[in-house]
């Protein structure tokens, strides 16, 4: 009887790291980092945000996962995450990862779009946006667009969390973005910076106003 061929095992799934400086050499407008987060960074990102007692929470631009799982674990089952990733290469690993949560590969200005393809409210329905996303390598337009729509789907109060590298600061992209962030929130505050990082970063947390007007 002729010996039935070999079957090879199904290659791995490739690694954050390596997968995430493939990913910035092939775009390094939409990835603004060589390197995934840290852990120290995903857990000052979440620090002072109220994830178990939120209803809706978005991950902009989550990659590779960084902050995925910090954010995963302090969810109640409540919680209806959902991760917003434009890369396809970046959405596959973090399926991979994390089976049970809904990937959606497109922009964020898209949000709205999103929301409703998943049956939710597109208007002040989301209570916290955690952001992975490169602002300071955004042009102007885009920032507006991305910032805008995610103002029109937080609830009064609701909570933008985002990050910046220290030694892009100054750049005038990452300028621009830090200027226009009191225009679209009541509250706006910087971190100290997390040093356990590469590169060293900071967090910024952004309150929608409670209230119109």
């Amino acid at each position: 009887m002729p010996t039935p061929p070999a079957i090879s095992p199904p290659p791995a799934p490739p690694t954050s790291r390596r997968s995430f400086i493939g990913e910035y050499l092939r775009s390094p407008g939409q990835i603004g980092a060589v390197a995934p987060s840290s852990s120290a960074l995903a857990r000052r990102m979440l620090q002072d945000v109220d994830i178990a007692g939120a209803g809706l929470v978005l991950e902009y631009g989550p990659g590779t996962g960084a902050f995925t799982s910090e954010l995963l674990s302090r969810v109640s089952p409540q919680t209806t995450v959902i991760a917003i990733e434009l890369s396809p290469r970046f959405a596959d690993v973090l399926r991979a990862k994390h089976p049970t949560l809904p990937v959606r590969q497109r922009s964020v200005a898209d949000v709205e779009s999103v929301l409703r393809e998943e049956g939710l409210p597109d208007r002040e329905s989301v209570d916290v946006i955690v952001s992975g996303l490169p602002w300071a390598s955004f042009p102007e337009q885009l920032q507006v667009q991305c910032l805008s729509a995610a103002l029109r789907v937080l609830r009064p109060g609701g909570v933008f969390v985002t990050f910046g590298y220290q030694l892009s600061s100054v750049l005038p992209a990452a300028k621009r973005f830090a200027r226009s962030l009191p225009s679209y929130f009541a509250d706006v505050s910087r971190s100290e910076i997390v040093w356990r990082n590469f590169p060293p970063a900071f967090v910024l947390r952004c309150q929608k106003a409670k209230q119109p007007g």
